[in-house]
Order: C-alpha cells, then structure tokens, then sequence
C-alpha cells in the first residue's frame, strides 16, 4: 500500500491532516519503562522479551513517520524472527555498556553474553541507547540521527527505505536494536522522492538539525542544496553527505538558524539540484514547520481559511494589537504613547483610545495620552473607530503605570503586553514588544524584567532580545551555576553598569549582559522586539516571565523647512522652521497638530483648534534631538479657551550665546497663568509663574538644558 503525501491530498486541508495524524498516531504511540515490561536478567544472561503493547507503538510510530514522508508503504511489520535477533542484540548491548557495536568480524565472540543471534542482529540492526521514556523514544532517536559518524543520517535512510515491508525491534531498559535487513528484493514503492522534513506540514518539534533528501537510484555526486525562508532570503546551510551505503541514495545537509518554536507556521523552500539518475535533475518543494494545533494562530492581520489551507489577509475592519510605551512627565506624571495596529480602516471617522479621538493615518499608528497620573495601578486600554464602533479592541492591564513619585525613566520605556508567559519544561518562550517610536536608537536597556525560575533550572537558563531588523543579543548564557539560589528574579540589563552579570547574582540589581545592548544602536526602534528565555531542563515546577520593559533612548532626525499654511486648514502632523513661524489656520478635528519653531511662533488672527483637536507648540533648535540630551523647550497644554481668541500670543525665545531666554504671551483677557521648569529626567525645578491672573507678561529667565512647560 502507498500514500499520498501530505502536500498532494485534497479531502481536507493537509494542515489538517498533519495536527491530526500527529495527535491520533504519534502522541499515543509513547511508552515508558513500566510499559514495556522487560523480563530480560544480565546476571543469567536472558534476553527477555518486552510487551506487545509497545512493540504494537513502536510500529506505530514507525509507520508514522513514513506515512508523515509521504509515498512509501505504512504497512511495514514486525517478523518474528527478526525480532528475536534484535532482542538479542539490544540485550547484548545491555549486558557489555561500554560498548554500542555493528559487530563487524569476530569483535563482538568475547563479550559478556555474547551469542550467534546477539551478533548477527547487531550486525543488521540500528542500535540505539536510552533510557527510554515517555520523553525519549528510539524510533524518534533514529529518525533525527544525531552526532559525529552519523552524517550520512544511514538510520533514518533504513526507516525510510522505499522496500522495506519487515523490520524487528528488541529492547532492553537503556537499548535498542531495529533489525532492518532482508528487504532489497522487495519493490520500490516511492513518490517522487524521500525527504525529511517533508514536502508539505511537519509539527515543529520533529524538525531535527539534519535534513536529508533521497530518490532509489539517484546520484547525488554533484549534488547542490539551496534553502530560502518565507521572506526569500537565503538560509545557510552545510552538506554534509551525498553517499553512503544505506537504504536510499541520499544527500544530507544542516541547515543554520532554524526556527522550530513559533507559534505561527513557517515556511521553507528547499531546492536539490545536480541530481542524475532520477526523473529530474532538480527538485523544488515547500516545508512548513508548523505548531500542532488546528487550526493555527495567525499572524496578527490574517485569518485562517480552511478553504485554502492558509492564513489570509482580513477583509474586515480588524484592530490586532496595542503596545504601550511611557514617558515620564514629572515624578507624579507620565505620557503614554498607545500604538495601535490596525487592518481595513474606515475611511472617515476618527481613532478612539479610551475616550480621546485621533486622526486616522496608517498602521500601526503611535498616538499619546498625555498627563496621566503614576499611581501604580494596572491600566486598562479601550480602542476603537468612531465609524465603526464594532472595530474594537480592549486589553485590560495593557501595562501598570508607575508608581507615585517614582516615575522616574531617563527615556521613553515600552512595556510588554503578553506577559505574564509560562515558562514549560524544555521550552523556549518568546515575548514581544512593539516600539511605535522612531529615529535612531543612542541607547537602550532592559527594565523590569521580572519572573520566576527555580533552582536548580536558572542555572540552564539562557536570554536574549532580538530587534526588529533582527539583530541578536545574548544577555544570560548558560553558566551551570551551582550555589545559585534565587527563584523569583528583578533585573535590569545595562551596558554602562558597572559589573557584568554573574552566574550566582542578587536579584534587584543591574547588570551588564553577556553581549553588547550598543549593538542595537543607530537602528530605529520601531517594530516588533523579542525576548527569548530558554529552558532545557525539566521538573515538572510551573515557572513564569511576569514582565520586561525596553528603556529606548533615541535621536530623532527633523525637517527644517515644513512651515504651516498661513490659512485656511491645517493637516494633521508636525510643522518645524529654523527661525519664526506664524500662522492664522484652524485645526479641525480629531487633528493632531505640532509647531515647532527656533525662535518664536505667533497665533495670528483666525487661528483656531476645533473641539476634539489636539495643538502643541515648541521652541527648539531644529537638529537631531536625543531624548536623553535635550537642550531645547517645549510648550504644552496650550488650551482651547486661548486658541479659540480673535488675538492672542505665546512666544519663546532663546538666545544661547548668553543663555537668557525671554517668555511673552498676551491673550485678549485676564486668565490664570502658570509656568514652570523641569529637567530632563521630568523632574520640576523652578515655578516662574503660578497661577496668577494676567493678560500680558514678558519675563526673562536664564536657563541651561532644561525642559520649559508653559500652559495657561
């Protein structure tokens, strides 16, 4: 009998098929040492036999595995005398551990235990070593052929084999022999060709390091092997076989940067090319890796059709993620810019985050909250499009503000959104963060990383963040600390800390990581960032990422020369002049709108910003600006009650060869007025004028690297 492989059937989706054969032939076809009830004894020298019931499962798997490659027989079995030998080779190799041998010659006659059916299985068999477990099976240790001798992957090409239809298999405790031998005058059942991964869907923890591609009669000699991800860039790769006398002819190679622990599908094309002796000379199929569940979690902006077998882009109105990043204001205060990514917008209307409307622009789009209180409290975020209210996304917790008087960040901070994450047994968990802020990173640290682990499990642990352009940095590496005693841990990673992580560190401090975090700097923030923790140790103990924050410092390239129109509307966006700027245009709403000016900016008749608008005004010098080493003013909070007046001003200006900047603004009658200074950090420095009841001041101030916020 023969199959069709996965990526050919058309009965239903062969993802599909894949999650399902996966959890119906393979899952169940686990054993474990009680299971296999061995009645084997080195001391008198019996081999023993083991159940039927995981005989039955390996078989199983077995036929599994050739089923998953597609176009061989599934309906191989065990001979009985086949498996007598094997059993007798596995208990040879029981009874002498030192030695795991083919027997080849007379090697093997001195050994304890020795006897002719012990030999001759070893001689015709895959050995294998466990102790083999729910977690460790030897079909699965053949199939990925591990290790230096092993290259040319010969036990998995004996599995695979396009005659096979009898093996044997005997187990003791800790070994395993396969008999395969005795099928070469059988015919060659195949399509196309053997390979694995295969054409088509494979559950991602059956990807092992070594990918082999076969045909029976093939010459693989001169043999070349490209590999492409999805984006169709090149995937390295090293050959390493193209002969060997086992099973099929076959090439082999290891293919560097793998992802198997996405929670999307990933795709790879793999081209075999130089082959004589088979239909083609070359050879173009897709494998996608896949996680196993059906149907699969889509990237965030495309849904799943079963009716293509694929995640496709969404026809509807869809909001699919919210990313929070912090600006402090003053140790009390802080701004939040929310970016939102969005799919089919509407085309009128406004964006609506928790009660405030913004202009509409493209996705994902960054807008701010500004003024919020630090309080400590977790903060729910409600976004949604006034055209379409069904639209909607709410994250409750999205991130925690700061606590009161602690707000206290150098930099923007961006806060993570999916965690807390369970850390499992023998996983690598990834946590992302999407950064709406742009320019060019000058520095960058990890905050608030925060979780539990326990000992001895730390001690295995390795961490990394990767960028959005995906460039790697290693901040924990595995270090087998033995006097590591921490469970619950608080970290910041900072390259300019003074002491580089240890493997036995206090938690609470900061540390310098293992690689270099200034290997992100001069690329722009925005995207999807990725934390990496990765445990290759098992406990059974329930262990948990809490929380990480990127602390972003940036510099931020401007326009010059982008005046506002001095009529009529003024588009959402920011206006920036080297010197002056005035206009008498009206914002409307939901518009954003931002002057920025080296000088002054004068409000002149008709100016006007609609309800709903948003209007900020600030004097700098027009040059790239770092949000650590501002040298330069900003006013905010310019209200409505001033900018709706028939005449009205508000100046800055800034004279730096002598440090004296002078304040003026007049506005047609008397209001509350105040005027403070922070430093950078947003901590308030002075009150220059508080609360006092005027309609025309000019005051002159001498000021150096300080913020200016002025708000009447």
């Amino acid at each position: 009998m023969s199959v069709i492989p996965y990526a050919k059937l058309n009965a239903q989706c062969p993802r599909e098929t894949a999650v399902t054969d996966y959890n119906t032939l393979y899952l169940p076809s686990a054993f474990n040492l009680a299971d296999m009830a061995w009645t084997g004894d080195v001391n008198t020298c019996t081999p023993g036999t083991i159940s039927q019931t995981v005989l039955n499962r390996n078989l199983q798997r077995i036929n599994y595995y050739r089923k998953l490659v597609g176009g061989l027989t599934t309906n191989i079995t065990f001979g009985a005398t086949q498996t007598t030998k094997a059993q007798a080779a596995a208990f040879l190799m029981q009874a002498n551990p030192d030695s795991l041998s083919h027997c080849p010659g007379n090697s093997c006659n001195g050994l304890t235990c020795a006897t002719a059916d012990g030999i001759e299985g070893a001689q015709n068999s895959n050995l294998g070593s466990g102790p083999w477990d729910t977690g460790y099976n030897p079909i699965d240790q053949w199939i990925e052929d591990p290790g230096v001798g092993n290259e040319p992957v010969g036990h998995r090409r004996g599995i695979f084999y396009s005659r096979a239809q009898i093996f044997g298999l005997g187990m003791t405790s800790n070994r395993s022999a396969l008999w395969l031998s005795g099928n070469g005058g059988n015919p060659s059942i195949f399509t196309d060709f053997i390979a694995y991964p295969p054409r088509g869907y494979i559950i991602r923890n059956l990807v092992y390091p070594r990918w082999s591609f076969g045909i029976p009669g093939a010459n693989f000699t001169n043999a070349t092997v490209t590999m492409v991800n999805a984006s169709n860039n090149n995937v390295p790769l090293n050959v390493v076989a193209n002969s060997g006398p086992y099973g099929d002819p076959t090439v082999v190679w290891e293919p560097i940067g793998i992802i198997t622990n996405s929670n999307f599908d990933i795709k790879y094309t793999v081209t075999v090319a130089g082959i004589t002796g088979a239909a083609q000379t070359s050879y173009t199929y897709d494998v996608w890796v896949i996680p196993p569940v059906y149907p699969p979690t889509c990237p965030i902006g495309q849904e799943w059709v079963p009716a293509n077998c694929q995640c496709q882009p969404v026809q509807t109105c869809l909001i699919g993620d919210l990313a929070a990043t912090i600006r402090c204001t003053s140790s009390n205060t802080y701004d939040v810019d929310i970016t939102v990514t969005y799919f089919n917008a509407p085309n009128t209307g406004s964006l609506v985050i928790n009660g405030q409307n913004f202009g509409i622009t493209t996705s994902p789009q960054t807008v701010t909250l500004p003024g919020l209180a630090a309080n400590g409290n977790a903060v729910n975020v409600v976004a949604s499009f006034s055209a379409n209210g069904a639209c909607s996304l709410t994250r409750n917790g999205l991130f925690t503000a700061p606590a009161a008087g602690a707000c206290n960040f150098a930099c923007p901070v961006a806060l993570s959104g999916d965690t807390p994450k369970p850390i499992p047994d023998n996983s690598v968990v990834n946590s992302q963060i999407t950064v709406g802020i742009g320019g060019t990173i000058s520095d960058i640290n990890i905050v608030d990383l925060k979780g539990y682990i326990d000992f001895p499990d730390f001690s295995d642990v390795k961490m990394k963040l990767t960028s959005p352009t995906g460039t790697t940095v290693q901040l924990l590496q595995v270090c087998n600390a033995i006097n590591f005693t921490n469970t619950h841990f608080n970290l910041v990673f900072d390259d300019e800390a003074g002491t580089p992580v240890p493997c036995n560190f206090t938690t609470g401090m900061t540390f310098q990581p293992s690689g270099n975090l200034s290997d992100f700097d001069g690329q722009n923030p925005q995207g999807i960032w990725t934390f990496t923790i990765e445990l290759p140790y098992s406990s059974g103990v329930v262990r948990s990422l809490d929380s990480w924050a990127l602390e972003i410092c940036t510099s931020m390239p401007v326009n010059c020369n982008t005046p506002p129109p001095n009529t009529g509307t003024i588009a959402a966006g920011v206006y920036q002049v080297t010197t002056n700027m005035n206009s008498g245009g009206v914002i409307n709403s939901p518009s954003i709108v931002t002057f920025k000016a080296g000088n002054s900016i004068e409000l002149n008749n008709g100016f006007e910003v609609k309800t709903g608008a948003s209007f900020t005004a600030v004097i700098e010098n027009c040059v790239a600006m770092s949000h650590r080493e501002s040298t330069d003013f900003e006013i905010t909070q310019v209200p409505l009650e001033l900018a709706n007046t028939a005449r009205h001003k508000l100046e800055i200006d800034w004279t730096g060869s002598i440090g004296q900047t002078t304040i003026r603004y007049q506005i047609p009658t008397a209001s509350k007025v105040n005027i403070a200074i922070f430093d950078w950090k947003g901590k308030q420095m002075d009150q220059i004028i508080n609360s006092i009841n005027s309609r025309v001041c000019m005051r002159y101030l001498i000021i150096h690297r300080l913020y200016l916020l002025a708000s009447i």
